[in-house]
């Protein structure tokens, strides 16, 4: 494949990217380009990308995951508080417009970008495999007998935090969050965010992903087509948005 031939440079200005001072901007489009690179080149050449993948997209969900608790305990002026349009109302949560904020869209991309590790076939990405369990669990944690101590994953510990915090939000607000309809993948669709509450359906999704994964390994055949091209059209128009 002639892109092929670029993997290195593009390994190269990621890594030394990601070396300067976290800019929201710059790693938005670092997680677009991780979307793309993964619809677009093997998982042979993808190899060299995923500590670099993985360890940022861990990363950025325990800053946000930092972010939602001092917003809830009210300890300090978080970021998200600081840097949401309205705490009170969402306004515009998916018309796409190109105000919206650096931070929030950083973390949406982030979370695109999870969603669609998540949404590509199990035989497409098996590498992903290996991390799979720090995102989403794959057993109901509610019914388990186990008295062994289970890591949360993050979809959990985020899906709980949102909770907890739009529990603090006014009831009008419950009835303006994003509503996604059915559980075919890519889940997220938005193009921006002006409230971070606007997350909260996509991951009370995954923490319900278990229930769908037989669903998705039993027809992979017949949903891989229909899944990469939904994949490929959420990645071209946040490419034209940006």
């Amino acid at each position: 494949h002639q892109s092929n031939r670029h993997l290195p440079h593009i390994l190269e200005s990621i890594t030394d990217l990601l070396k300067l001072p976290q800019v929201p901007i710059v790693y938005t489009q670092i997680y677009l380009v991780f979307r793309a690179l993964l619809i677009r080149i093997s998982n042979k050449n993808f190899i060299s990308f995923w500590p670099i993948l993985i360890a940022e997209l861990i990363q950025i969900l325990l800053q946000l995951e930092q972010d939602l608790l001092f917003d809830i305990e009210g300890d300090i002026k978080s970021n998200i508080q600081r840097m949401t349009t309205s705490d009170i109302t969402l306004t515009n949560i998916s018309n796409g417009s190109s105000d919206s904020n650096p931070l929030l869209k950083m973390y949406l991309y982030a979370c695109k970008l999870l969603d669609i590790l998540l949404a590509i076939p199990y035989s497409e990405l098996y590498h992903f495999q290996l991390f799979r369990s720090a995102f989403v669990t794959d057993h109901n944690i509610t019914n388990s007998n186990s008295h062994i101590d289970i890591f949360i994953t993050f979809s959990i510990r985020l899906f709980k935090l949102l909770e907890k915090k739009l529990q603090l939000m006014p009831i009008s607000i419950h009835n303006q969050l994003p509503i996604i309809k059915n559980l075919n993948h890519p889940l997220l669709r938005l193009r921006t965010i002006s409230n971070i509450i606007e997350l909260f359906p996509f991951f009370n999704c995954l923490t319900k992903m278990h229930t769908n994964d037989n669903l998705y390994l039993n027809n992979e055949q017949i949903l891989l087509s229909d899944t990469m091209n939904e994949i490929e059209t959420s990645v071209l128009e946040d490419f034209i948005e940006s």
